[in-house]
């Protein structure tokens, strides 16, 4: 299990360049990568990219890289369109001005534009240096997740133990519960014995099988515990679990839900409670976790 926040940094060093890299992440829905890195080096991206969706799967990841160039390479260019006008023109002043001086080169040399220059940069070059510096920000960044979910994991088995346990509990009270009805059925036919009516003991069964029926739980428990097997089988055996956890608390909750709205006994509602509450702590732990 891994959480979705983390943090992971990497530096590297030599006669050219310094290159450093930061990355971290936040809790997100969907795996949301922003890489910030200069202008120059946007046809990596792709590489960078490909790189980084190998370690997330889900969040919102932060990559920061940064690049100072210790010794830079130029290229001058000519322009020689720039040239030729310039050229051109200076004949024309001569030509108007009526005279038969020469264009000298100190001439163009004075003019703007001729020369430009452009750094000399290989971004292929340059990601031979940058990609060590990235894979090691990447593993930093992994496994401060992995030691940040794995307190999460122990904490998330801790809470599903104790939902276990209450279900448990709650599944010791369902004779109680049928006792209980059966009380009840027989109260209700002694006030009508009192009251002289004459009774039908068909009647009597039948509405003691309906209320049986109605407030049995026993489907629900058998069901919270399928759910709580396949929780810990999520918990134990993948790697990318948020999602599956919380949809299988929502399961969880669904039912405990129903046993709460047909529990007749007082004692019942703590261990209701309980494990509501454990299930609200486990969703708030899966909002972390990939």
């Amino acid at each position: 299990m891994k959480s979705m926040t983390g943090y992971g940094s990497a530096e590297y060093r030599d006669s050219n360049y310094h290159i450093s890299v930061d990355i971290k992440s936040y809790n997100n829905r969907y795996c949301d990568i922003y890489i910030k890195s200069p202008a120059y080096l946007s046809p990596l991206e792709q590489r960078i990219n490909k790189i980084v969706s190998g370690y997330v799967k889900r969040g919102k990841v932060e990559l920061y890289i940064n690049i100072l160039e210790l010794s830079e390479e130029f290229n001058i260019i000519l322009d020689e369109n720039l040239v030729k006008g310039y050229v051109k023109t200076l004949h024309n002043l001569i030509n108007l001005a009526g005279t038969n001086e020469k264009i000298r080169l100190s001439h163009l040399l004075r003019m703007d534009g001729i020369f430009k220059t452009e750094k000399s940069r290989d971004v292929d070059y340059i990601w031979e240096f940058l990609k060590p510096p990235l894979c090691k920000a990447l593993k930093d960044f992994d496994e401060s997740r992995i030691t940040e979910g794995t307190a999460t994991e122990d904490n998330i088995n801790y809470l599903i133990s104790l939902v276990d346990r209450d279900v448990s509990l709650i599944e010791t009270y369902v004779p109680r519960i049928e006792e209980k009805i059966k009380e009840t059925i027989n109260e209700r036919f002694k006030e009508v014995i009192d009251s002289e009516v004459e009774l039908d003991n068909s009647r009597i069964l039948s509405e003691t099988a309906l209320l049986l029926v109605k407030f049995d739980i026993n489907e629900e428990i058998i069901r919270m515990k399928t759910h709580i097997k396949h929780f810990n089988e999520i918990v134990k055996n993948e790697v990318v679990v948020g999602k599956k956890l919380d949809f299988v608390c929502q399961e969880l909750n669904r039912e405990i839900n129903t046993i709460g709205s047909k529990n007749i006994l007082v004692e019942l509602d703590k261990l209701v409670i309980s494990v509501k509450d454990s299930l609200e702590k486990i969703r708030e732990q899966i909002r972390n976790v990939e």
